[in-house]
């Protein structure tokens, strides 16, 4: 597999604008963004089973610079 094509996602997603109001943030919008590409493609259908996804996936997640904002999550 190459490691620099999921790096390669987030910097992508890094440039989309968030919307979102500052003092509501919890995650990065890209962090968001690519755990929920990434559950859709395997699978999850709805925003609990992306999250589950994302819980379960976090360790390979952290290994390629996804999910720094989604420690302790």
């Amino acid at each position: 597999m190459d490691v620099e094509a999921p790096r390669g996602l987030l910097r992508v997603f890094d440039q989309v604008e968030d919307p979102r109001v500052e003092r509501t943030k919890l995650h990065r919008l890209s962090d968001i963004l690519v755990i929920a590409l990434c559950g859709v493609i395997c699978g999850a259908d709805s925003w609990t089973e992306i999250e589950l996804f994302g819980k379960a996936k976090f360790a390979c997640a952290a290994s390629v610079g996804i999910g720094h904002s989604l420690i302790g999550a």
